[in-house]
């Protein structure tokens, strides 16, 4: 009955995952973590995405990084940021018609 084997995932993500971002400035950290997030909004297959979450974790731990920086990447642009138009900054003022 081959069939019925169940294939049982030895993997340690999250090792794996130290050992990739071992070496890593700051910004390439963050750079990193931008392409994770984007990487996990399309679909994967289950060990792909436990490999994103493994490295999502280990950057999030990472003693270099700030959590509030982490929060902002994971949040995106503000709601204004991405609704803006180019006239909504506009600070020249009407002239006055003579």
């Amino acid at each position: 009955m081959r069939g019925n084997i169940e294939h049982r995932d030895q993997r340690n993500y999250l090792r794996e995952a130290e050992q990739l971002i071992k070496g890593l400035s700051t910004k390439e950290l963050y750079k990193l973590f931008e392409i994770v997030i984007e990487e996990q909004r399309g679909f994967q297959k289950p060990e792909r995405r436990k490999e994103l979450d493994a490295v999502q974790e280990a950057i999030k731990q990472h003693p270099m990084t700030d959590e509030g920086i982490i929060a902002r990447l994971e949040r995106g642009p503000s709601e204004m940021a991405r609704s803006a138009r180019a006239k909504d900054g506009q600070t020249k003022p009407n002239r006055k018609k003579v």
